[in-house]
């Protein structure tokens, strides 16, 4: 694989984004149950090239984007040629270890994705969580509970094995997704704020997979979940 080379791309969106048009906050995440309460907080569609989806919710932006680290993280870097500073991640993980609350802040991510190393040197395993201890604070001021650890961070969600799944528990990870290490590798390299909160979903913690939550999360759930990043965000 090519490592990260700190060199001008020959390709990068400020060659065909020429306009700041969306607000500087936005709240970012993949799971299609938001769009069930988005109307609820006066959402106004906004247009764009359908490879995602995109409202106004007045000062804040919000944005459905599909999901993996390549997509994120052309994502980030058009975002911010539209005048995007502050993004907050918002998005279900699976659980490796039995967790007391359905919300986890990552403070590392451990990086088993292609994408991140394109954009940082591959000298770290992993890389820390950006935002992480802004969003702990306003979590303990809200008196919202919440997990702090290490996600691992894989592009093969049907290579999550038995093997694997240990691996990243001895190295300390208490959950898994798709995209974290590469949102804190692009971020960087972008020099565009960014921070990340998950909910629980399914389950790796035990002798085989358990669905949890990620097929049945209530409207009530999502609802709750963007009020409380709009206000992490504000």
């Amino acid at each position: 694989m090519i490592d990260f080379i700190d060199q001008k791309p020959l390709f990068h969106p400020s060659l065909y984004i020429k306009k700041k048009t969306l607000p500087p906050k936005m709240i970012v995440s993949w799971q299609s149950g938001f769009l069930k309460v988005l109307d609820e907080f006066g959402a106004k569609e906004l247009p764009t090239d359908k490879s995602y989806e995109l409202w106004s919710l007045g000062e804040v932006s919000f944005a459905r984007i599909p999901i993996g680290s390549p997509f994120v993280s052309q994502f980030i870097e058009c975002m911010k040629e539209r005048g995007v500073e502050e993004l907050l991640f918002i998005g279900s993980c699976g659980v490796l270890t039995p967790v007391s609350t359905s919300l986890i802040v990552p403070d590392r991510a451990l990086r088993d994705e292609g994408t991140s190393y394109h954009y940082i040197p591959s000298k770290d395993e992993f890389i820390p969580v950006r935002g992480c201890d802004e969003i702990c604070q306003k979590l303990d001021e809200l008196s919202v509970p919440y997990t702090k650890g290490s996600v691992w961070t894989t592009d093969a969600v049907f290579r999550e094995t038995e093997k694997a799944v240990a691996i990243a528990k001895e190295k300390g990870c208490i959950c898994v997704d798709m995209e974290c290490s590469a949102i804190m590798a692009v971020s960087e390299y972008a020099k565009i704020k960014v921070c990340q909160l998950f909910f629980t979903a399914d389950r790796l913690d035990g002798q085989a997979w358990q669905e949890g939550r990620i097929f049945n999360l209530k409207k009530s759930a999502y609802y709750n979940y963007l009020k409380l990043a709009l206000n992490l965000i504000s």
